[in-house]
């Protein structure tokens, strides 16, 4: 019997994890992709040229999208 193998696919943003956008694409792709999410706790649209020199950068793991869209 053949395995077929899922795509691996990192989903990205700059408008926080709980973006509508984001949660839009991950039930649209979780059937059949392999799914990575990294994206901010809070939106950060129009940050790309900040760069941070105080205080530490916090990565937490989350369940992500445990309840059904609106």
């Amino acid at each position: 019997m053949t395995t077929v193998q899922k795509i691996k696919i990192l989903l990205t943003n700059d408008d926080g994890i709980e973006a509508s956008g984001m949660q839009t694409l991950w039930e649209g792709l979780k059937s059949f992709a392999d799914l990575a999410v990294f994206a901010p706790m809070k939106t950060q649209s129009g940050k790309g040229g900040s760069v941070t020199f105080h205080g530490p950068i916090r990565v937490e793991m989350e369940t992500c999208f445990t309840k059904t869209p609106t």
